[in-house]
């Protein structure tokens, strides 16, 4: 702290200073002069004090001599002029140590910047160099082979018989459907079968018959020929017209599920063309698309619009089966399959007939004849036939039916998923449930970054809870996620290991390509919004920008480096760009 400085102005010549007062003396003042005791008693007398003047009394005027006895002091000649010098030493010296001061705080950094610092560093050098790229991902195990399962046809699901987690072999039985109905229906067919049969072995026997006849034909009337003739038409003609008649009637009685059928079916074709017209509409949506935002609206009328054609099919089927079931109850193709048999045997006959009626010759032998016959019980025999095959057929179909009411694995494997519940309906076109196979793979999406980098059969390195194991790529989706944009991928894991489970995290490293150029350890590696890297130049460090174009591992790939040049790998956080460096061994 610099000391106050005092302002003193000079006192007038003749002007005395006391302790609280000041005393002027004039020349031309007459005052008798006192001895100094006889002075100090008057002061006394008057209440002065001789050690404190100043407190004397308030109308005390000072007279000459007071100086002289004590009671007043005069000021020294000279003493201003003394304290002037005084403090004018005292701020010399003070400005002398403020400048010895900073003169000495300079000559110390002067020193210290004389002894520069020197960063003991650790370099490698630049030099290409091939690297196998890894692809690193994290995906979700799941099967390699998932299997929806539908039932043959529709029903009320009766029972199930297992239950999600469940193992499976194939050939076990999953499910079944209400079989009453079709149960019935085959029985129904089979009696039909049965009766198709009895009259197959009457039109064999009519037909040896008519063939023993042939064999022993002899020559008869030529009128009786004609009648009997006459007589084998119209009995054929009359089966026909029944047959006919009976098959006009199932006919008539199926018609209202005939039409149902062809209303289903027009409504499943208008259906079909309204979802091919939302997915042309949905996948032109995903070329024109930049920001994928109408991607969801058009997928998803994509999918209300196949929704909507997988219910009408549905329709269909259940109206096809019902007028299939109709017409297997009311033995249409049985009796179709008579008919034509009837006509064929109506036909035949009537050419006997013509050909008697209007023979020329003057008889016809009676072998002739019963060759016309022979020829109709044939073709009644291969009718007989033909009604029992298909009888047959239509037994086996519903035999099928019930067979179809089971639902069985196809496949060794496990269930991953069930959708319905015992006491809802199920049909052909909605799964029921999912089975798994015991072989996995791991799940993931790949970016539209590295989807042209992998392919299918590149190896892979799987790691889940701390194991590892092998395996390849098997296959890459072709059409992005329109959350995501990656592309779904499968990576197969090469294990009979029991303890994977579905939906467990796994890290997946692909071998992608081998790739030449400058690889450097990503530590080395810095960034003040621009990735650079700590270079020696003339042993000074300097900052050096890079690119990178490919990451391995703890390893990547830049450019922006010349070959041969040092880069600092130890130290490079330390280090300041233009600073000395000592390279360590």
């Amino acid at each position: 702290m610099l000391p106050a400085i005092i302002s003193l102005r000079p006192l007038p010549k003749g002007e005395y200073v006391g302790d609280r007062r000041m005393l002027m003396g004039r020349a031309d003042r007459h005052r008798t002069e006192l001895p100094m005791d006889e002075a100090a008693a008057r002061y006394s007398a008057e209440g002065w004090s001789t050690k404190t003047p100043a407190e004397g009394p308030a109308d005390h005027k000072p007279e000459r001599g007071d100086e002289e006895n004590g009671i007043l002091k005069k000021k020294q000649p000279g003493g201003y002029w003394k304290k002037i010098m005084v403090a004018a030493a005292l701020v010399l010296a003070l400005v002398c140590g403020v400048v010895w001061f900073f003169m000495r705080g300079k000559d110390k950094a002067e020193t210290v910047t004389a002894k520069e610092k020197v960063y003991p560093v650790k370099v490698m050098e630049v030099s290409p160099a091939s690297h196998d790229i890894y692809i690193n991902y994290i995906g979700l195990v799941q099967p390699q082979t998932l299997t929806q399962l539908t039932v043959p046809t529709i029903g009320t699901l009766e029972t199930l018989f297992v239950s999600e987690g469940d193992e499976v072999r194939a050939g076990d039985v999953l499910a079944r459907l209400d079989d009453s109905k079709v149960t019935d229906a085959a029985a129904q067919a089979k009696e039909s079968m049965e009766s198709a049969r009895s009259a197959m072995e009457s039109a064999r026997v009519a037909r040896d018959e008519a063939q023993a006849r042939y064999d022993s034909a002899e020559i008869v009337n030529p009128d009786q020929q004609k009648e009997e003739a006459k007589k084998a038409l119209d009995e054929a003609t009359g089966r026909r017209d029944a047959k006919q008649k009976e098959l006009d009637e199932v006919n008539a009685a199926c018609e209202p599920e005939r039409r149902a059928v062809d209303e289903a079916a027009k409504r499943v074709e208008a259906s079909r063309a309204a979802a091919d017209k939302a997915r042309e509409e949905y996948q032109k949506s995903l070329e024109d698309s930049v920001s994928g935002n109408v991607i969801p609206e058009k997928r998803q009328a994509w999918q209300d619009a196949e929704s909507i054609w997988a219910a009408e099919q549905t329709g269909l089927v259940s109206a096809q089966n019902a007028l299939a079931q109709k017409e297997q109850d009311l033995g249409k193709a049985q009796k179709e399959t008579e008919l034509a048999a009837l006509k064929a045997e109506v036909q035949t006959l009537q050419q006997a007939y013509d050909t008697i009626d209007t023979s020329t010759q003057p008889s016809v032998t009676g072998k002739d004849l019963l060759k016309y016959q022979l020829d109709a019980a044939e073709l009644n025999y291969n009718s007989a036939v033909s009604s029992y095959n298909a009888a047959k057929s239509a037994y086996e179909m519903a035999n099928g039916a019930v067979e179809d009411t089971v639902l069985v694995s196809p496949s060794d494997g496990y269930v991953v998923t069930i959708t319905t519940k015992e006491g809802a309906m199920a049909n052909p076109l909605v799964p029921i449930m999912v089975i798994g196979s015991h072989e996995m793979v791991v799940n993931f999406g790949v970016s539209q970054a590295d989807v042209r980098e992998i392919s299918a059969g590149m190896l892979a390195e799987i790691t889940v809870n701390g194991n590892t194991y092998s395996g390849k790529v098997l296959d890459i989706g072709t059409l992005p996620d329109e959350t995501s944009r990656t592309y779904s991928t499968n990576v197969s894991i090469d294990s009979t290991d029991d303890g994977l489970y579905l939906g467990e995290t796994a890290s997946v490293k692909i071998t992608g390509n081998e790739k030449r150029g400058v690889w450097l350890p990503i530590s080395v590696i810095l960034n003040n919004g621009e990735d650079y890297v700590m270079a020696v130049e003339d042993g000074r460090a300097a900052v050096r920008k890079v690119k990178i174009t490919d990451i391995s591992d703890d390893i990547v790939c830049v450019e922006g480096l010349e070959e041969g040049g040092m880069i600092i790998t130890e130290g490079m956080k330390t280090v300041k760009s233009g600073g000395r460096v000592s390279i360590l061994e």
